[in-house]
């Protein structure tokens, strides 16, 4: 039986890390007869992987070794090594992002490329991407724009370059509590960096608390869940006066459902895109109102019927205003547009198709 070894090089938790770990545990709980899937990562990522429960440490398909080293090459001969040691003919080499450009001999190559932009991070990195393009058997691009780019510039391979249907998550996991149980709390769920724009939410929320609370005096909490490299610059902000009365937490929650299954809104307002965000599908299936930036793909998942939506730029005005509006729908209206948008996800973010998408272009590599 072949094997599938999808190789993580990143040392933190984005949504491209999740959406593979999540596609690689559904490969182990529904396991195809064609092929053993093992996940490739670097100790740094598997241990927060496993603290936040995302993977069960042993796991025998699970390979964490120490991957990055101090440069390019260094990571290339690192990676390299792990494959030839384990990767025998026929076997398929699965990796997201960029690869370290190499060839293992009898294998094939898959590349998954999840950036809304080619130049994202550089030139550098885009010349890595293209280069890794170059090499892999078969392509997988997540965003429309860089598929249609991807496809003109390997125009010789443009039958097996292909565009990643959906993200997905766990509806059984992610559901809201019945509406009686349900609190006035608007949660932040993701990495702590810019292009989340997860520091201006934080400033802004002195006045949007004042204006929430002008509108109408309700038990409202905001929660700010997640890690990166902004969470002390954050906890600076928080420790400030001006937010010492202030209901906001700001935390790493291991089982970010038990907070949203409960909140009724939720925050997705990233820079340049909002798609495919996985913490908006899970929002979204546990019954909350999405409050995002209208930019990119984003209304492929924040549908118009359910969703409320500011500019790339917002200000706290804006912010302010579109959070009253949410409020002030009535129990009914609420129940409508949550129910819209958990019926999206059930409907189109199941993560079987997400594994029969990957496991159809496995067949094909």
């Amino acid at each position: 039986m072949n094997k599938v070894f999808i190789v993580l090089s990143t040392i933190h938790i984005g949504g491209a890390e999740k959406r593979f770990t999540g596609l690689w545990k559904s490969f182990q709980e529904n396991a195809d007869k064609g092929f053993i899937v093992k996940l490739v990562m670097n100790e740094s990522l598997y241990q927060k992987l496993a603290e936040s429960g995302e993977v069960n440490p042993g796991n025998k398909n699970i390979i964490a070794a120490n991957l990055s080293g101090k440069s390019f090459w260094q990571y290339r001969k690192n990676v390299k090594n792990i494959l030839k040691a384990q990767a025998t003919k026929g076997d398929i080499i699965h990796f997201i992002g960029l690869s370290p450009v190499i060839k293992i001999k009898g294998t094939r190559q898959l590349l998954s490329i999840t950036g809304t932009r080619l130049n994202v991070d550089g030139r550098i990195n885009m010349a890595l991407i293209l280069a890794s393009a170059l090499y892999a058997n078969a392509i997988d691009v997540l965003d429309p724009r860089v598929y249609a780019t991807v496809k003109k510039i390997f125009f010789w391979k443009q039958k097996k370059i292909f565009r990643t249907s959906n993200s997905f998550c766990d509806v059984s996991v992610y559901k809201p509590l019945p509406p009686e149980q349900k609190k006035d709390w608007i949660v932040f769920l993701g990495r702590f960096d810019e292009v989340k724009q997860v520091e201006q939410i934080l400033l802004f929320l002195p006045y949007v608390y004042k204006k929430l609370m002008q509108a109408g005096n309700k038990d409202y909490h905001f929660y700010i869940l997640g890690h990166g490299a902004l969470e002390t610059k954050l906890k600076q902000i928080l420790s400030s006066n001006e937010y010492q009365h202030l209901p906001i937490t700001i935390r790493f929650q291991k089982d970010p459902w038990v907070i949203v299954n409960k909140s009724k809104v939720f925050l997705s307002l990233q820079l340049h895109n909002n798609y495919p965000s996985r913490s908006l599908l899970e929002a979204m299936a546990a019954g909350n109102i999405p409050v995002v930036t209208d930019v990119g793909q984003t209304r492929w998942i924040a549908r118009p019927e359910f969703s409320y939506y500011l500019p790339e730029k917002f200000s706290k005005e804006e912010l302010a205003t579109t959070l009253v509006k949410v409020f002030k729908l009535d129990a009914q209206q609420f129940e409508q547009k949550t129910n819209l948008a958990r019926n999206l996800v059930l409907a189109e973010h199941d993560v079987s198709k997400m594994q029969a998408y990957f496991e159809s272009i496995y067949r094909q590599v």
